[in-house]
C-alpha cells in the first residue's frame, strides 16, 4: 500500500487513470510511506492527479486476526480519537481542510453488538472529521459497513458525507443493490468492483483494483514554508528573482516595485521545486502599487477592511505584476480559490465552500480562511440544486435535498482510479488502495477507476 515514487506517478501519467488513494495513517496500516510527504502531495496534485485519502482505523470486533479493534464500551471516543489522528497525518502531507478521509472498515459479521461498535465508532469519526473541517467518507463491504450505515438513514445518525462501496461484481457503476437510489445520491459514491491485478503504464507495474469514483477526491491545499516570508532566492545559474509569501516564490519583475536591490538567497532547482506552490491560507500581501490581500486557496482576495482582522496586519510587499498576472506558473497566485477551499466573510460570519469559481454556503467550518465580504462579491453563489424527487417518500426527500445542499459542485464524476497497496484482499471486497482518477469530460457520465495494490 505504499504511495508510488514521483517517477512512477510521472510513467502512470500516460495511463486513462487521474486520481490516486493514499493511505495516510491508521492503527492497522500495514506500509510504511517513505514517498508520502507534502511536497509529493503539492507535485502530484499540480501534475492533476486528484487523491483519495485512506485512513485505516480500529476495526469490527473479531474481523481480523490480530488487529487492532474497536472496544464496544468505548466505540464512540475511539472514532473521534482516530479522526483527529487521521487530521494529524493529513495536515502532515498538505491535504487541509475541506478535503475528504475516507476510514477503512473492512468487512466483518453483522451482528447487533458488532453493529452497533461499528456505528459508534463511525458516528465519533464522522462527528469529528466535520468539527475539524473536512468530509467524512467510509470505505466498507456492501454486505457489512455500508448496509449498517444505510439502515441508519433518516434516523438522525451521523452520515458520512461519501461511501466506498466494496462489491466485487464487476459493474462500474456507482449504483447498488444494498444503497437506494436516493442514499448519498449527489456525486457521493466510490465503487470497488474488483480486486488486485497488475497493470503497467510507461513501462511501471503496479499492482492495482479497480474502482469506479463519483465521489469525493482530495488535492493539495497547504505546505510547510521553507524560508522566512519576504526573503529574496533565486535559482543557481538563473536571473530570476522571487520573494516568498507564505512559503511560495512570488516573481519580481522590477527591483524598484519592492524597495530596491535586496540581499539575495542562492538556491538549487530541487529546493524552488519543493517550495509551495501558492501562498498559504491567510497570508496578506502588499502590492506595489498599493492594494493589499488576503490568500485564501491560492487566490489574494483584496482587503477592503482592515478592522475585521483586528488592524493593520503584517503583509509580504509584492510586485504588482503578479497581481496582474494571476495563473502565470512564475506568479504562484490563483484567479480563484482552489476548489475545496473553506472562507468565513467578514463581518458576515458567513462560511463559503468554493468549486470551479463558484462559492456554495455551508455551515460554520474550522479553518476556514477569514476574507473580507466585498472581496466575495466576485465570485458567483451557486444555487440550491434540487435533485430528482418523483416517488420519493417525505423522508426520502428530506436526506435527498440535504445530501443535494452539502455535496453539490463538488467536481468529482466520472473518474477511473486505482489503488496501490491493498491491505486486504478478501473476496468481500478487500481493502481500499492508491486510486487513480482518469481525467473527465465537460459533462460526463462516471466511468471506472482502479486502485494500485498487492
Amino acid at each position: 500500500c505504499s504511495t508510488p515514487s514521483t517517477t512512477a506517478m510521472s510513467a502512470w501519467g500516460s495511463s486513462p487513470y487521474r486520481a490516486i488513494g493514499v493511505y495516510i495513517g491508521g492503527a492497522n496500516m500495514a506500509c510504511s510511506q517513505p514517498n508520502l510527504n507534502s511536497v509529493w502531495v503539492s507535485q502530484e496534485s499540480a501534475a492533476g492527479w486528484h487523491l483519495i485519502p485512506i485512513y485505516v482505523g480500529l476495526q469490527a470486533p473479531g474481523a481480523c486476526g490480530g488487529c487492532a479493534s474497536i472496544s464496544a464500551s468505548q466505540a464512540s471516543a475511539q472514532g473521534a480519537a482516530g479522526a483527529s489522528d487521521a487530521v494529524a497525518h493529513a495536515q502532515a502531507v498538505g491535504l487541509g481542510p475541506g478535503n475528504p478521509i475516507y476510514d477503512d472498515m473492512e468487512g466483518y459479521a453483522r451482528s447487533s453488538s458488532n453493529s452497533s461498535a461499528v456505528l459508534a465508532f463511525l458516528s465519533g469519526w464522522t462527528t469529528q472529521l466535520h468539527a475539524s473541517g473536512y468530509l467524512s467518507g467510509v470505505y466498507s463491504s456492501a454486505g457489512s459497513g455500508i448496509v449498517d450505515l444505510v439502515a441508519q438513514n433518516g434516523s438522525g445518525f451521523p452520515e458520512p458525507d461519501d461511501i466506498w462501496i466494496a462489491h466485487w461484481n464487476g459493474q462500474q457503476t456507482t449504483s447498488d443493490s444494498a444503497v437506494p437510489a436516493a442514499d448519498w445520491a449527489n456525486h457521493q459514491r466510490i465503487h470497488q468492483y474488483d480486486g488486485g491485478h497488475n497493470e503497467a503504464w510507461g513501462g511501471v507495474t503496479l499492482n492495482i483494483d479497480h474502482n469506479y469514483v463519483d465521489g469525493a477526491t482530495a488535492g493539495a491545499n497547504a505546505c510547510v514554508p521553507q524560508f522566512p516570508d519576504g526573503t529574496f532566492v533565486q535559482v543557481s545559474g538563473s536571473y530570476a528573482v522571487y520573494r516568498i509569501a507564505g512559503g511560495a516564490p512570488l516573481f519580481v519583475s522590477d527591483w524598484g516595485r519592492v524597495g530596491g536591490p535586496q540581499p539575495v538567497t542562492v538556491i538549487s532547482q530541487p529546493q524552488f521545486d519543493s517550495l509551495c506552490l501558492v501562498p498559504t491560507n491567510g497570508t496578506f500581501l502588499g502590492s506595489s502599487a498599493g492594494g493589499f490581500y488576503r490568500v485564501a486557496g491560492g487566490a489574494p482576495l483584496p482587503i477592503t477592511d482592515w478592522s475585521v482582522f483586528g488592524g493593520v496586519q503584517p503583509y509580504v510587499t509584492i510586485d504588482q505584476w503578479d497581481i496582474d498576472n494571476l495563473g502565470s506558473p512564475i506568479a504562484h497566485l490563483y484567479a480563484q480559490p482552489l476548489d475545496g477551499t473553506v472562507a468565513e466573510g467578514l463581518p458576515s460570519d458567513s462560511f463559503w465552500l468554493f468549486k470551479s469559481g463558484y462559492r456554495t454556503p455551508v455551515g460554520a467550518r474550522s479553518g476556514a480562511v477569514t476574507v473580507n465580504d466585498a472581496s466575495l462579491s466576485r465570485f458567483p453563489i451557486v444555487a440550491c440544486v434540487v435533485p430528482k424527487l418523483h416517488h420519493f417518500t417525505i423522508q426520502h426527500v428530506r436526506r435527498a435535498v440535504r445530501r443535494a445542499h452539502t455535496a453539490r459542485e463538488r467536481g468529482r464524476r466520472g473518474a477511473r482510479a486505482i489503488r496501490t497497496g491493498s491491505e486486504d484482499g478478501a473476496a468481500r471486497g478487500g481493502g481500499p488502495r492508491g486510486a487513480v482518477v482518469r481525467a473527465r469530460p465537460a459533462r460526463p457520465a462516471p466511468t471506472a477507476q482502479a486502485r494500485a495494490g498487492g
